[in-house]
């Protein structure tokens, strides 16, 4: 998700980077004064420049600036979870390199808790409702599509096609479940609008006694 650091007045225009869509008037007016009196942001976000070839950050900064040439955009890239506990170690010590950076859900209770973040009125901005975190502390900026594959030689379509995350951690697919060692759809579980803390840890720890397969035997669709 992306978040706006406090205490730096760019936090008002580095939303539109990331959304240049149509917005309300007088959300865009307070908006674009702010950015020409402080004329630069500096964005720390996980895309990359250029990924596979094809532009991707740079495509957003270009667009940005092309709208908006009065201010200066200054682009780092934060990809990882070690960057990202660096970043926020870093705004908790005071050290605030980013207007904009990003975070992943299961920090955003240890930066609300230290006030690290600004709360933004989203929506007066044109950012559609369901892009917003619920406590209005950030958006999200891109999407990942997770999901379940299964092996047709061992599952078949009647079964294999109703599988669902809880079946992934039952005693009956025992040595059998192979995963990403970085299970990043259990941050979406773990929005409360989604399964929620509780269960999102009680799923973790039934996968724990489910020890998944070894790579060489992992199931392939």
């Amino acid at each position: 998700m992306l978040f706006l650091v406090k205490n730096i007045f760019a936090r008002w225009i580095a939303c539109l980077l990331f959304f240049p869509g149509p917005v309300f008037a007088q959300g865009l007016e307070k908006v674009s004064e702010g950015a020409k009196k402080e004329g630069k942001v500096k964005v720390g976000i996980t895309v990359r420049w250029v990924e596979g070839g094809k532009p991707g950050a740079k495509k957003m900064v270009e667009l940005f600036q092309s709208r908006y040439p009065f201010v200066k955009v200054d682009y780092e890239r934060v990809g990882g979870s070690r960057e990202r506990e660096r970043v926020l170690s870093e705004l908790a010590a005071g050290k605030v390199s980013y207007d904009v950076t990003v975070l992943s859900e299961t920090q955003v209770p240890v930066a609300l808790k230290a006030n690290l973040m600004e709360k933004i009125d989203w929506r007066s901005l044109g950012v559609l409702p369901q892009h917003v975190h619920e406590d209005g502390v950030g958006v999200n900026y891109r999407s990942q599509v997770y999901g379940i594959a299964y092996n047709r030689k061992l599952l078949p379509d009647s079964i294999g096609a109703k599988l669902t995350w809880d079946d992934c951690a039952s005693s009956q697919y025992r040595g059998k479940v192979a995963m990403d060692s970085r299970p990043r759809h259990l941050e979406i579980f773990w929005q409360p609008q989604v399964w929620g803390r509780d269960r999102t840890l009680a799923h973790a720890r039934r996968l724990l006694t489910t020890p998944p397969c070894s790579s060489k035997t992992a199931p392939r669709r």
